[in-house]
């Protein structure tokens, strides 16, 4: 899917971004038992139901730059559980 977002990015002239409205798993803060349990077990249902996986903001900077290397995160939002990623195409 990112890889087809490239060329529409490429037609702005401003520095226009995309978001990514998804749970991003923490890599250093330390939560309480009942939040990690609860992120774990989103994370279970997401890789039985969907093939697929919950990730960490290095997983997705991993993930966006396999699809292009000029991707960058430009800022993430915090917000309880969900996060939004500004995803935005170096020039």
């Amino acid at each position: 899917m990112f890889k087809f977002v490239v060329s529409d990015l490429e037609d702005f002239t401003s520095n226009t971004s995309f978001l990514i409205n998804d749970i991003v798993l923490s890599e250093t803060e330390i939560m309480s038992r009942h939040k990690e349990r609860e992120m774990r077990q989103i994370d279970m249902i997401m890789m039985i139901s969907f093939e697929a996986k919950q990730r960490t903001k290095a997983e997705f900077e991993t993930l966006l730059k396999k699809t292009n290397f000029r991707y960058e995160i430009r800022k993430m939002h915090d917000i309880e559980t969900l996060s939004l990623l500004e995803i935005n195409l170096k020039r």
